[in-house]
């Protein structure tokens, strides 16, 4: 992997592999956002579902910002979207010049439906995702191989990995990211702050994954340690292991799971044996917690699961090979889940 980051191995590495493609065509990847909230029916922000093709979600938000004749950052989005797919997500611009809206002058995009809301859609607004796509061109057995793959994932769980397309092109926007937060005056992208924004988070979710590769590595994934912390299930709350023997016990009923650290100025401090491991990862590449103090917030830090169950996760034939159905939590990659089964890293 990019950087030297140790690779996160395949937890169904014990399993035959599928194989295949992803990708043939973008219809074979088809990504359906669900929203956190449906529009209201009033507001001073119209809500637009938009089915896009082979476009990024700026593609979109720029065209849209052109028809309501908008600021670019006017307009609202939940998170980005896969290029190379077949994508639904929501975006929201500003009432005033935007009532006319009813389609979008731009090849490959068209709206599903449109609605009035109170407040302008930002980042994370948003559950999670769902995902149809295709392996073609898998051999004989491969259904029966995706099963087998699918039940040992349903039971164990996968590591929550940033995909490698976080870090963009060979690992560039992670090392300018890096390189940034080493010299925050004049590292790349120090001047622009989008470009800033960008290098930043493609550094921390690389620092993530080598922890997480780390953990993985040493058969802790499900495993608590003292001092981890812990984010529950359902609410989403977190707090220092103490009982390790208690939070163990409610690891494996599903109730909390631990989470590893997005390093930033406020990020939740674990302690003990997991403040140590997160700790050397921070040393590996030259960097301390307060390094990241410069950049406000940019770089305020989070708690990331770092094991996830994909819902409904199944599989079923398909006239081109099989076809694999889920849904992800915000924040989660498809290309993590399909590695599992072409056992090779996906963009």
């Amino acid at each position: 992997m990019a950087l030297g980051i140790p690779a996160i191995p395949f937890v169904t590495g014990t399993l035959p592999a599928v194989g295949g493609t992803i990708r043939a065509c973008p219809e074979d990847f088809r990504v359906e956002e669900i929203p956190a909230y449906l529009p209201c029916g009033s507001g001073d922000h119209l809500y637009l579902k938009v089915e896009k093709r082979l476009l990024s979600t700026r593609d979109v938000a720029t065209a849209l910002a052109g028809a309501a004749k908008v600021p670019p950052r006017e307009v609202g989005f939940a998170g980005q979207k896969d290029r190379d797919a077949v994508t639904v997500q929501y975006f929201s611009v500003p009432v005033t010049g935007a009532g006319g809206i009813e389609n979008i002058d731009l090849e490959g995009a068209r709206v599903l439906s449109r609605d009035r809301h109170t407040n302008r859609l930002k980042t994370g607004h948003v559950l999670g995702n769902r995902f149809r796509i295709v392996l073609s061109g898998v051999g004989p057995g491969a259904l029966e191989a995706a099963r087998d793959i699918v039940a040992s994932i349903n039971a164990h769980g996968i590591p929550n990995a940033f995909g490698p397309q976080r870090f963009g092109r060979e690992g560039q926007t992670a090392s300018d990211g890096l390189r940034l937060i080493a010299d925050p005056r004049r590292g790349p992208g120090a001047r622009d702050r989008y470009r800033r924004k960008l290098n930043i988070s493609a550094a921390q979710a690389l620092l993530y994954n080598h922890y997480l590769a780390e953990r993985a590595g040493d058969d802790l994934l499900r495993v608590m340690l003292a001092g981890d912390v812990a984010k529950k299930t359902e609410t989403g709350g977190m707090f220092v292991v103490d009982d390790v023997s208690e939070a163990q016990a409610r690891l494996e009923a599903r109730e909390i799971v631990h989470a590893g650290p997005v390093f930033g100025r406020k990020t939740f401090a674990a302690g003990g044996v997991a403040a140590e491991r997160e700790a050397r990862v921070l040393a590996a590449y030259g960097l301390e917690p307060r390094a990241f103090q410069p950049f406000g917030k940019l770089a305020l830090g989070t708690r990331r699961a770092n094991l996830i169950y994909p819902e409904g996760l199944a599989v079923s034939p398909h006239p081109r090979g099989i076809e694999l159905s889920f849904v992800l939590p915000s924040g989660a990659y498809a290309t993590v889940v399909m590695r599992e089964f072409v056992r090779e890293e996906l963009r």
